[in-house]
């Protein structure tokens, strides 16, 4: 059960940190992003890679690129600015959420 929550820990940590690193660098950081998603994957390795880019960077990269493509740059910026503030938010209560049951679950 420990390793499941070091693993959610892990995942949702990179979430954060590309959430925040797209907050501040902007479109450079969906291009680091990017890097790491194979185009037409090929061999099970690269569909394997695209899972893995789907699972730390999906949530950021989602927001990032659908608000850019719909509205102006600086409303797709503060725009994507609230989101992460809500993504934080809902980090936030699911930890505690996950503490509580650890904690009825230890009691």
């Amino acid at each position: 059960m420990l390793v499941i929550y070091i693993i959610l820990g892990f995942i949702i940590s990179v979430q954060l940190g590309m959430t925040l690193a797209a907050n501040l660098i902007g479109n450079g950081a969906v291009n680091i992003m990017e890097r790491s998603y194979f185009k037409h994957p090929r061999s099970t390795f690269e569909k394997l890679m695209n899972i893995v880019f789907y699972l730390l960077y999906g949530v950021p990269h989602y927001m990032y690129t659908r608000l850019m493509t719909r509205y102006t740059y600086w409303k797709a910026r503060v725009l994507f600015l609230l989101c992460s503030i809500l993504l934080i938010f809902i980090v936030f209560i699911l930890i505690v959420i996950f503490g509580l049951i650890v904690d009825l679950i230890a009691s």
